[in-house]
């Protein structure tokens, strides 16, 4: 079978220039609509980030200064067997045939793993089954209705509340009141499902997440609680500022798109803006974020950076999708997703550094053999276990 439908000096092209990341948003999808092919071009993608000769590669030559090499090799040479000055542009030719190196690399791997021989396959008892669109909606008066399944329309005083399989919706009366009453929305462990407030606003929530909102929103501003991961469009109103809370975080939005992860547990938090601009208040400050932006806030600091947002919000698009993430952040969102529990042999691979492109409904077997083409590190599942540790080396 070939490997590549694209063009492959396409393809090449395109891997390295996203090593360097100089990807334009264009190619990015190119290169995202190839890995989404196939498993074969997702594990030879695996095969080209993992080969360590690339990587250093590049940072050798990052540090390779032409003219300091030629002056120390002048130093070295004797009167007698001085280097001819005509050479020295041959020597600077290195600089870029270094270049050309990482190229040469990459086209030998396509062509070296052009048939790519999987691992073997892991054995599985029973099938772990991906996430799917379900929630648990408790009421103001206390009432739980489990959510994913059935059509119906409630109504609650002056909100009529609209569910589908996969999305709940409130509908406010013109008829206004003073009285506020929260209700919350939670995501099991395997679960998603999508929530459309009374003002338009519209929220993804992700697996293992929580929104506690008002039926309706009082007159001068709109507050809503997250825990976990969610991704709001909030509807434009500049008379009525949106503000979601999470934790000591607060994040205040007249109309934008964006996603916050808030997973606690000792963890950081994240938001990353898509669309508009946040200021968000944390650790005693206050920082006004741009689209691309994001936030990571841990105990002590906010540092904010420069990202590729729609990396951060492909789940609620049906995709994984990761550029250099670690085992341990990988693991945490698949566990969550499949609801299973990871355990490490060795706590150091949570370290490893991988990239990803899939979609979210794959087989969970597909995904960590996808992990163990790289040679580092293996896979057990048993039950709704899985078993991770780095690969014997001969």
């Amino acid at each position: 079978m070939r490997i590549l439908e694209v063009d492959s000096q396409r393809i090449i092209q395109l891997i390295t220039k996203e090593m360097s990341w100089e990807l334009t948003e264009a190619e990015q999808m190119l290169l995202n609509d190839w890995l989404n092919e196939s498993i074969n071009h997702q594990l030879l993608y695996q095969k080209i980030r993992a080969e360590g000769f690339v990587e250093t590669r590049k940072a050798a030559m990052a540090r390779f200064n032409a003219d300091e090499a030629w002056e120390k090799v002048q130093l070295k040479a004797t009167p007698e067997k001085s280097v001819p000055v005509h050479n020295k542009a041959l020597w600077k030719a290195v600089s870029v045939a270094g270049s050309i190196l990482i190229v040469i690399g990459i086209y030998w791997l396509l062509n070296t793993y052009s048939q790519v021989e999987k691992a073997v396959p892991l054995q599985v008892k029973e099938a772990i089954q991906p996430g799917a669109n379900k929630a648990v909606l408790t009421l103001a008066n206390g009432q739980s209705l489990e959510l994913g399944e059935n059509d119906t329309t409630i109504r609650l005083r002056n909100t009529q509340l609209t569910i589908d399989a996969n999305r709940l919706s409130y509908r406010q009366d013109t008829r206004e009141t003073s009285e506020i009453k929260y209700n919350t929305l939670r995501t099991p462990r395997g679960g998603e499902y999508q929530l459309c407030l009374a003002d338009g606003t519209h929220v993804w929530l992700n697996a293992d997440s929580e929104l506690r909102y008002p039926e309706h929103f009082a007159a001068n501003d709109r507050t809503v609680y997250v825990k976990g991961e969610a991704y709001f469009e909030v509807a434009p109103n500049s008379e009525k500022p949106f503000y979601v809370y999470s934790g000591d975080n607060r994040i205040r939005v007249l109309g934008t798109a964006f996603n916050i992860r808030a997973y606690g547990a000792g963890k950081a938090d994240y938001v990353t803006l898509c669309e508009g601009s946040i200021a968000l208040c944390s650790n005693g400050s206050s920082d006004i974020l741009k689209p691309n932006q994001q936030a990571v806030i841990s105990s002590d600091e906010t540092v904010i950076k420069e990202v590729d947002a729609a990396q951060y919000t492909a789940w609620k698009d049906g995709m994984f999708m990761y550029r250099r993430a670690t085992l341990e952040l990988i693991l945490a969102d698949l566990s969550r997703w499949y609801n299973t529990n990871v355990f490490y042999t060795n706590q150091q691979i949570k370290y490893s550094e991988y990239s990803l492109y899939l979609k979210r409904y794959e087989n969970i077997t597909s995904i960590l053999e996808m992990l163990e083409a790289t040679g580092e590190i293996s896979f057990k599942i048993d039950n709704n276990n899985i078993v991770v540790s780095p690969t014997q080396k001969n």
